[in-house]
């Protein structure tokens, strides 16, 4: 499925848009600085057992989620500080990301986009259409996150065109890499995005990532901003 992009300064209105229409290919790349765990069996082709998973726990933001490896984890924090959430590393090449879980803690404004589980149908698929058009994504659709939970699963878009309003002309984009994002609503309210980083979205990994998806759990209230904290602890000293 091709889409059209303007190549003009689109102004989102969603916030949570910024968090998944270019983060892609910056997620491949960000790994920071953490040590190599590089799987030698190839990640795409192997049989992942959800019975084999492991669970991980954060101990910066409580939550927890199975994974099919131990992770190598890295805080968003060190990208941007108002950030929160982890980058889950299970398979890396230096810097470069080849298997990993993107998870994004408050990634969208809870005031701006409808409820999965109680909005009209007219109201949320309004939404999926204007979400579709806006981050490219080949595939976006409401799905059961759990038997009592719905949220939206997105896949992004393989090829894609891009006009330039100068010359008017049209070109077709190939993407060098296909993810996978899902954006729910926790019991608590917390506004969360899973994304699947692979170099090669496979049936085989999206079984396992939508496995994931589904046992994700967060018992903790949204963790605070850490600047104000800090002004809070100033003012509680006077």
């Amino acid at each position: 499925m091709k889409k059209l992009l303007l190549i003009a300064t689109i102004l989102l209105t969603l916030s949570f848009s910024t968090t998944y229409a270019a983060e892609n290919d910056a997620a491949t790349t960000n790994a920071e600085s953490q040590p190599a765990q590089q799987n030698q069996q190839n990640q795409q082709t192997v049989r992942i057992s959800t019975d084999d998973f492991v669970n991980y726990t954060s101990q910066a933001y409580g939550f927890s989620i199975k994974c099919p490896w131990e992770p190598v984890v890295v805080d968003l924090r060190s990208e941007d500080i108002n950030r929160r959430g982890e980058l889950l590393v299970f398979a890396n090449d230096g810097i470069d990301v080849l298997l990993g879980y993107r998870i994004v803690l408050d990634a969208f404004d809870n005031q701006h986009v409808p409820d999965f589980n109680k909005a009209d149908k007219a109201v949320i698929d309004n939404y999926i259409d204007v979400l579709k058009q806006v981050n490219l994504y080949e595939v976006a659709t409401l799905e059961n996150i759990s038997a009592n939970n719905k949220g939206v699963f997105a896949i992004t878009a393989k090829e894609f065109e891009v006009k330039d309003p100068k010359t008017g002309e049209v070109q077709t984009v190939t993407a060098s890499t296909q993810n996978a994002i899902t954006f729910f609503r926790t019991p608590l309210g917390r506004c969360v995005s899973i994304q699947l980083i692979t170099n090669e979205l496979s049936d085989n990994l999206l079984k396992a990532y939508q496995f994931s998806v589904a046992g994700f759990n967060d018992p903790n209230p949204p963790v605070k901003n850490v600047k104000n904290d800090k002004k809070s602890d100033k003012k509680s000293k006077k």
